[in-house]
């Protein structure tokens, strides 16, 4: 029978995790737990936190979220992996279920999610980008790597999360949608807790990360770097010109 591996990620978060955990049911998933928390009396309250659940808990320091999400994908023993870390949810107890029956039934290779971004005076839907599109694969808009869903030996054959980069979630989406077009869900499963470290970084970060990961990983727009690198910048400049109309149509609603 088919089995969905979540991973969870958490340091020195423990009402975060404790929100995961209340999202999760009980049983019908695998659960792994990576804590890299360095404090002793944190670890101590996530383990009080996780005890009676069926989980698997690793307690050690790690070099990054990408480390920990690795870790994670190397003990996973389930055909599906999901990486819901802390503070994130599942929009309700019924969705491993759903996503193993959808699985069962039309066996994609990967999956994405409808997902609502929480942050703490709103929230708002994320926008899903068509895949292999222009804004996919320029960083502009990414999939949400708590609301998508992956079989574990496809992950593991891109070697898992680039360790060396605070986009490894984006370039592990463009490595599988060279191996496969994602499913898309019709259902939201995902209520993703906005304010993590991605995205406390600048445009001009993910400008120039984006460029970084595509070139030296062979995905290049138009197979050349001059051809990534000139539709980059023009696409990037348009979208920051519709961010400075927006914004400005902001203050003149605001003055009227």
């Amino acid at each position: 029978m088919t089995r969905l591996s979540i991973v969870t990620i958490t340091f020195h978060d423990v009402e975060g995790l404790k929100s995961t955990r209340d999202s999760l049911p009980d049983t019908g998933f695998e659960w792994i737990v990576v804590d890299g928390s360095r404090d002793p009396a944190v670890q101590a309250k996530n383990r009080d936190l996780l005890n009676g659940r069926n989980v698997t808990l690793i307690q050690e320091p790690d070099n990054g979220i990408y480390d920990a999400m690795n870790k994670g994908l190397g003990l996973v023993t389930g055909e599906i992996i999901c990486f819901l870390n802390s503070g994130d949810r599942f929009a309700s107890f019924e969705i491993p279920a759903l996503v193993l029956g959808t699985y069962q039934v039309l066996r994609w290779r990967w999956a994405v999610g409808k997902t609502i971004v929480v942050e703490p005076n709103r929230s708002l839907p994320l926008p899903v980008p068509n895949h292999n599109s222009l804004t996919l694969r320029l960083c502009i808009r990414t999939y949400c790597h708590q609301a998508t869903f992956v079989e574990t030996a496809m992950l593991r054959s891109i070697g898992g999360f680039s360790e060396d980069s605070l986009s490894s979630d984006w370039l592990a989406s463009l490595q599988l949608s060279r191996i496969a077009k994602p499913y898309y869900f019709d259902f939201l499963t995902t209520l993703y807790l906005a304010g993590g470290l991605s995205a406390q970084q600048s445009l001009d970060f993910w400008y120039r990360e984006s460029k970084r990961l595509r070139q030296a990983h062979g995905l290049a727009i138009g197979g050349f770097a001059w051809t990534d690198t000139a539709v980059q910048w023009f696409a990037w400049r348009v979208r920051l010109l519709k961010i400075v109309l927006h914004q400005a149509q902001v203050l003149r609603a605001k003055s009227s």
